[in-house]
């Protein structure tokens, strides 16, 4: 297997070291890594000793390079930036390659979901939204639908604790694609209380605005003034995400489905405590899945997550994107996933070979509760 992957940042570093595991990922015969930082892919090339992995500085913006590059890979890993993902995709259909990515924030993943008909024609398999959240969730939220008849609401909570809307892809794709009548999606995660009022003030101080502004006789854009500003800060305690999933994730106005329609929400808003104590004590860990509908005509709540860790490299090591894009993009290569065309994890990834997988790699196990309320 040959598997390129673009993007040398802390979620390439672990798609790298989950593929270079041999007792986890057999059969890999090469690893491409490229970047656009050639400082950052000297240095997660010094981190390792194997010969089957390779590195190459390349502007990924331009398709025709970039499909150059990826012509002797059989699938290809995109963890660089989101808005991104279009060009590469349209790169792997020229350069024949497959594909799969962490995700869109929702109106990219819509936009790419469109190349369907253009990858089954060219024979190959786009993976959109293949990380931790979306992904891993994708695939519980589909584990614990299969559970039940009848599907009505599907509720994603990332976290513990109080939780927010933000925009994430899962609600663009669940209800389509598990199907069973569902008409509601929501998304939510656990955002600190001091990071939701920094959020607040940054959006009230109009800093959050793509305009470009004069300041001191310099034109500037408050937006790419901040990602910098965050960037340049890594020490900083009240956020622990980068920059721009900062100013693209929490401060864009989040889209639920609800009642079989798209709506928009205010980033931040709809708080709400993710516990379930009553049921699971502090078993449940992140991330999680809620459906609710019917069996057999009595109604039902189905859940399904991983078990909580308190050991800090939990999401590490198999709750976050990188283990999770590696896996699929293994099935991709080893002709385990086959269906052409482009699709969600909920999709195309089987839920028990998923389980499987996570396992090896450390995972405590997962929690996978029905409750039916039967009429008497």
């Amino acid at each position: 297997m040959r598997i390129a992957v673009l993007g040398a940042g802390r979620q390439g570093i672990i798609a790298v070291t989950d593929l270079l595991d041999k007792e986890v990922s057999p059969g890999i015969k090469e690893i491409l890594v490229t970047d656009f930082r050639k400082e950052t892919l000297h240095s997660l090339l010094g981190e390792f000793k194997d010969d089957r992995l390779v590195g190459n500085w390349a502007d990924i913006s331009n398709v025709d390079e970039t499909a150059k590059m990826l012509k002797e890979y059989d699938t290809t890993i995109n963890l660089t930036w989101y808005n991104l993902n279009l060009t590469i995709m349209k790169a792997c259909l020229k350069a024949g390659s497959n594909y799969t990515d962490a995700g869109g924030l929702f109106h990219m993943t819509r936009k790419q979901l469109e190349l369907d008909d253009d990858f089954r024609k060219a024979g190959l398999t786009a993976a959109l939204g293949c990380g931790g959240s979306p992904g891993q969730q994708n695939v519980l939220a589909r584990i614990a639908a299969d559970k039940l008849d009848e599907v009505d609401e599907i509720h994603i909570r990332l976290g513990k604790g109080p939780a927010v809307y933000t925009l994430h892809s899962e609600t663009a794709t669940l209800a389509k694609y598990i199907g069973k009548g569902c008409k509601t999606v929501t998304f939510k995660q656990t955002l600190s209380s001091e990071m939701k009022e920094t959020l607040k003030k940054l959006r009230d101080l109009g800093l959050t605005s793509k305009s470009e502004i004069t300041v001191g006789g310099m034109k500037i854009v408050p937006y790419d003034v901040v990602i910098d500003i965050i960037e340049a800060n890594k020490d900083q305690k009240i956020f622990r995400y980068s920059g721009r999933t900062i100013m693209d994730e929490f401060m864009i106005p989040a889209v639920e489905y609800i009642n079989g329609e798209f709506k928009e929400f205010e980033p931040g808003s709809g708080d709400e405590m993710i516990t379930f104590p009553e049921l699971f004590g502090d078993q449940l860990g992140i991330p999680s899945a809620i459906v609710k509908g019917r069996v057999k005509g009595n109604p039902a709540i189905s859940l399904a997550g991983m078990l909580y860790h308190e050991d800090p490299s939990f999401i590490i090591r198999y709750a976050g994107t990188g283990p999770m894009i590696s896996l699929v993009a293994q099935m991709m290569t080893n002709g385990e996933i086959n269906k052409r065309g482009t699709y969600p994890p909920e999709a195309i990834v089987n839920p028990t070979r998923y389980k499987e997988e996570m396992k090896k790699r450390g995972c405590p196990g997962f929690l996978e509760t029905l409750i039916v309320t039967e009429k008497t």
